[in-house]
């Protein structure tokens, strides 16, 4: 008898702080996960704030330190096929960077046009796990306990594992620039939640590898025009927004001279969505 209250005791511990529990079948102790995919940035740093441990201040920590007790031992492992599309996305994504940063630097020429590609609903996956781990039991607006804890939907988590889609003008944006703007490869992951005027949250910004990336929850999309609030309190404008890009175009300059316009093709990061779930 004392085994089985053992096992209803964990059950239960688990179905409240597991964020997968709306799919009704955790099992084991709720183990630590890594908000960012262990083996994508592990040698990294980064900066954090608003954990128990750091809500007043920013503090550094190892990516591979950051965890957080939010998954029982069985949806942890679950989402193993998550971590490594993440994990395979970042390897494409930093050849690609080291690609144009070793062309930039050479004398220009006609170079012989790379290809390379990524699984978008993959990558879709991977961007909605990170966000739910980063936003799960969280209070939104941050800093205001009074406000219900967010937790993700049965749909939001059965999208996560791989069990559904994104219905169209929810999920995955590239927020695009324009030919010839600059990619600051040194800007390799950044997360931002955002909520609306209720403060519901919406979704995130990713920055990645100097791209902008856009998970948004909800069914209706994000505005054609939108605006994120920074913390200082300035407005970035969210323009040219790509639903489901297709590909990730990298130019480099035909001279030295460095024209916007004078850009040729060096090399394409496609994003395939073939398939239907």
């Amino acid at each position: 008898m004392e085994l089985i209250d053992g096992e209803i005791r964990c059950e239960t511990e688990a179905m409240s702080k597991c964020w997968a529990a709306p799919l009704q079948n955790c099992a084991g102790k709720i183990s630590r996960e890594h908000v960012i995919s262990r083996g994508t940035f592990a040698d990294d740093e980064m900066l954090v704030q608003g954990f128990d441990w750091c809500r007043d201040a920013r503090a550094k920590i190892s990516l591979s330190g950051l965890t957080r007790k939010i998954l029982c031992v069985k949806h942890n492992s679950d989402l193993s096929t998550a971590d490594d599309a993440g994990i395979r996305a970042v390897e494409e994504f930093r050849e690609l960077v080291r690609l144009g940063m070793a062309r930039s630097n050479a004398k220009p020429r006609q170079w012989r046009l790379v290809r390379s590609t990524i699984d978008g609903f993959e990558l879709e996956r991977w961007f909605l796990k990170t966000l739910i781990n980063v936003a799960f039991r969280r209070e939104y607006p941050i800093g205001k306990p009074i406000q219900p804890e967010w937790r993700p939907s049965r749909e939001l988590v059965e999208i996560a594992f791989g069990l559904r889609r994104f219905q169209p003008r929810a999920g995955l944006y590239l927020i695009g620039g324009e030919t010839g703007d600059n990619v600051n490869p040194s800007e390799k992951l950044q997360i931002l939640t955002f909520t609306d005027s209720d403060q519901k949250l919406l979704g995130a910004r990713f920055l990645f590898f100097g791209f902008t990336f856009l998970i948004y929850l909800e069914v209706a999309g994000p505005k054609r025009y939108v605006q994120f609030l920074n913390a200082d309190g300035r407005a970035t404008p969210g323009r040219n927004l790509i639903y489901h890009p297709r590909a990730i175009n990298f130019t480099l300059p035909k001279s030295r001279r460095q024209k916007p316009n004078d850009q040729r093709l060096s090399h394409v990061l496609l994003i395939g969505w073939g398939g239907k779930k």
